[in-house]
């Protein structure tokens, strides 16, 4: 007999309360070496960010690409984030499931590629520096 597993989503899962920004305000005052995320406090709470609403999964720019200084990519000569005529094919790529299924729960296991590496996509890093 075949098991069917449903994928979780624990983001979809969440319900924003009081303790859930107690926690949030907790962890971010601490300073641990990341951050908890803003968009899951109540919509009232005074720290709730005005990016929340719009929020996508896939990011689409960096503090390189805006201007903040020189990257490390830059000074190697390598492609910049949010930069480049091949940006938009990336990007197109980057949100292929997003745009083509509502959840995560939807995708069929057969379209998931067998691994798939943000730091590398058409050749631009979706990710973010670590932080130590």
């Amino acid at each position: 007999m075949r098991q069917s597993h449903k994928r979780f989503n624990a983001h979809h899962a969440h319900v924003p309360s009081e303790e859930n920004d107690l926690l949030i305000d907790t962890i971010n005052s601490l300073d641990l070496g990341w951050k908890a995320d803003t968009c899951k406090y109540q919509k009232e709470h005074a720290n709730y960010g005005s990016h929340c609403e719009g929020l996508q999964l896939v990011q689409t720019a960096s503090k390189e690409a805006e201007g903040e200084g020189e990257s490390e990519a830059e000074a190697e000569g390598a492609t910049v984030f949010g930069q480049g005529s091949e940006f938009e094919i990336a990007l197109e790529k980057a949100r292929s499931f997003q745009q083509k299924y509502s959840s995560a729960e939807q995708i069929p296991d057969s379209e998931l590629p067998a691994n798939f590496d943000w730091r590398n996509v058409h050749g631009y890093d979706f990710t973010n520096k670590h932080r130590n």
